[in-house]
């Protein structure tokens, strides 16, 4: 988009929208029970939601670093701290559900398989990036970091 203001507002609007799914879908995902017996055959697969979760979240990964790309003037601060905390707390736990589901790497196998989690861990790093070029302007970035 050639005018700033109709491409912020359009990424504004686009992330407000994923984050308000987000917000509902996280609602009615399961808690895992601290009590339950550990499983024989490894931990359990994560929830429907929780992949859509995850999703949606990588998603606004793409239009923040988009809208950071054209400059830090251009996001729009507010709805940045949000949709930062929100999708960076929503990867974190699919990388921990990633990781404990991880097998240990064979080093006799060549070549190494391509890790998925390095694709979540960029993603996790551009709310990372958002969150350090706000941080100047609002305190409360530094509280999220």
């Amino acid at each position: 988009m050639t005018d700033p203001d109709v491409s912020n507002q359009s990424a504004t609007l686009a992330t407000l929208f994923n984050l308000t799914k987000l917000l509902i879908y996280r609602a009615v995902i399961p808690r895992a029970d601290p009590n339950a017996e550990p499983r024989q055959d490894g931990p359990p697969s994560p929830h429907p939601l929780l992949i859509s979760c995850a999703e949606t979240a990588r998603s606004c990964a793409r239009i923040m670093d988009a809208q950071l790309r054209r400059g830090p003037d251009f996001v729009y601060i507010p709805n940045a701290l949000n949709v930062a905390y929100v999708c960076a707390g929503v990867l974190l736990v699919n990388i921990w559900n990633m990781k404990a589901k991880q097998k240990p790497e064979d080093p006799n196998f060549k070549p190494p398989q391509p890790n998925p989690i390095d694709e979540f861990r960029a993603d996790l790093s551009v709310f990372m990036n958002i969150l350090h070029h706000i941080k100047g302007r609002w305190d409360v970035a530094n509280t999220l970091l």
